[in-house]
């Protein structure tokens, strides 16, 4: 299911940043881009409704953390990434730049959830039910 998922937003982020890319006249390192960052973006997603569904036995300690695991992936992630992002783009003055910085700081969010989502999961996998 999640293949099928990956598979449909890199089709879909093609077919929308191609056309884009060639009637703005912008940077074609945006076509690599623009999906991989969407693809990141879903790997947050699944990272966030993941590891309290799974980690979480009680469903009062998933409705508790999850806010709270969002605005820490808010907080110490996500807005340093924009932040970040601003800055670059605003001493090169090029928005290529600036969203390579903004996929690059989604890459490293994604990846730390998902290393946290594989914990999970080999620490469910070796728990009896």
């Amino acid at each position: 299911m999640i293949k099928l998922d990956l598979i449909q937003i890199l089709l879909f982020g093609l077919i929308l940043i191609i056309p884009s890319v060639a009637l703005g006249d912008y940077s074609w390192w945006l076509v690599l881009l623009f999906p991989l960052g969407l693809i990141f973006s879903y790997i947050i997603g699944l990272g966030v409704n993941m590891i309290p569904q799974v980690g979480l036995d009680e469903g009062w300690d998933r409705i508790l953390i999850k806010p709270l695991m969002i605005g820490g992936i808010l907080v110490f992630g996500i807005v340093p990434t924009l932040i970040f992002t601003g800055l670059v783009m605003g001493i090169t003055g090029s928005f290529s730049y600036g969203f390579g910085v903004a996929v690059l700081g989604l890459g490293l969010v994604a990846s730390i959830l998902t290393h946290v989502t594989l914990d999970i999961l080999k620490r469910l996998e070796f728990k009896e039910l």
